[in-house]
């Protein structure tokens, strides 16, 4: 999986942060997830994982307090979204969705 043009590989395994489900590796470009979890939950922990990697590699610094401006969040989001082909994939989908309503 690319993330912010960077070649990801996920892992599914087992780790030792107590409490943690989700992880991303920038200097590995790993993300690993725990297998134990049902594939929603799984899903939403990798999209989570996703949303810090392309922050990580966004080049912006977080404050003392370890947050990011959200509207410098949000633009670093949708602009991957967008470079990575996935924002076309929900326009498509909310498309879909509008046409089958209207039928």
């Amino acid at each position: 999986m690319k993330i912010a043009g960077h070649e990801y590989t996920i892992n599914f395994e087992s780790f030792e942060l107590e409490g943690q489900i989700g992880e991303h590796n920038k200097r590995k470009t790993v993300i690993t997830i725990d297998p134990s979890l049902d594939i929603s939950t799984a899903t939403e922990t990798l999209l989570h994982e996703w949303v810090h990697a392309v922050l990580s590699h966004s080049g912006i610094y977080q404050d003392n307090k370890g947050k990011i401006p959200a509207e410098i969040s949000f633009d670093i989001i949708a602009n991957e979204l967008y470079r990575t082909g996935m924002a076309k994939h929900i326009i498509d989908k909310i498309t879909l969705n509008r046409i089958e309503k209207m039928k």
